[in-house]
């Protein structure tokens, strides 16, 4: 059981990255990637996508998008925080 916790983290780690570098994420390859069902990546989007909707309130990142013309999970970002904190500089 520890050993599959362990996995799962690295899986949702490894996503998290990813998606903070800019990467698209087809759920398709990961879940083949990770050897899990495609459902358990998205899962794992949902919780990735929750961390940033309650506790990442002033980031530039505002959640997870599914972008059809990519095929992927993205990071959508949050215009209104770009600009305002672009006034500061």
């Amino acid at each position: 059981m520890i050993e599959e916790s362990h996995m799962k983290t690295m899986r949702i780690l490894s996503l998290f990255e990813r998606l903070s570098q800019g990467e698209v994420i087809s759920k398709e390859k990961e879940a083949e990637n990770f050897n899990v069902s495609v459902k358990t990546i998205q899962r794992d989007m949902k919780e990735i996508n929750a961390y940033f909707s309650n506790y990442k309130f002033d980031t530039l990142t505002n959640s997870i998008v599914y972008n059809r013309k990519a095929k992927g999970y993205i990071l959508k970002f949050n215009k209104e925080f770009a600009s305002v904190n672009a006034g500061r500089k």
